[in-house]
């Protein structure tokens, strides 16, 4: 399938080093979060007049931002199944998050490129998500459901729509940024106008993002 087919499986040298940007950040993003959890409790001990202050963080509002990661497709066709490799993805996001008591929820829109090792095309992606997370202070876990749209740069391959479902976390660094990780998967259909081709892709992204 052009387009699709035909891609080695091993990032350059500077590409690989973006594949592990994702992997970085989730490990500052958790120590970070025990971080803030430990000096709440430290704070609480030493000062209970703070505590309320001390565990109520806004989560709910507009947002905006950028994301950048890595991931990895396949393609299946009956019941052949292709590794596709890897591959990089970037874009921006914005979104509105309401809170109920701890609970959040919300709406997301992020549209993003996907570009191949080998590939010069760049494509497009185009996702609607819905939010569903926790409010823990400065941390705050979510799921994501939605649809994906697929847009290949060429006039060979048509768009294709899809499922894309996953987790997430963000953590705020000041009552404005945010740093967050969140990995998605998705499920497209009959890909490029192919009855019976179907594309599975996981991407892990690591975001910055800024409330407003």
């Amino acid at each position: 399938m052009p387009g699709i087919r035909n891609m080695p499986n091993a990032l350059s040298e500077p590409e690989w080093n973006m594949k592990r940007i994702p992997i970085i950040a989730a490990v500052l993003l958790l120590s970070s979060a025990a971080f803030a959890e430990d000096s709440t409790v430290n704070t609480s001990s030493s000062a209970p007049e703070a505590t309320g202050s001390g565990m109520g963080r806004d989560w709910k509002g507009f947002y905006a931002g950028v994301q950048s990661g890595a991931g990895k497709a396949s393609l299946t066709e009956y019941d052949h199944r292709e590794d596709l490799g890897d591959f990089l993805g970037y874009g921006v996001h914005f979104g509105r998050l309401v809170d109920h008591g701890r609970l959040l929820a919300g709406v997301e829109i992020d549209a993003g490129l996907i570009r191949r090792d080998t590939d010069e095309a760049r494509h497009k992606l185009l996702r609607f998500k819905t939010v569903f997370g926790v409010d823990l202070g400065r941390f705050a876990p979510y799921g994501v459901f939605g649809s994906a749209n697929f847009i290949p740069d060429g006039p060979e391959l048509s768009p294709t729509a899809g499922l894309v479902y996953g987790l997430g976390a963000n953590l705020q660094v000041t009552d404005r940024l945010t740093l967050g990780i969140e990995h998605t998967r998705h499920d497209l259909g009959d890909v490029g106008g192919y009855p019976g081709t179907d594309l599975h892709a996981v991407l892990t992204q690591f975001r910055v993002g800024f409330r407003f």
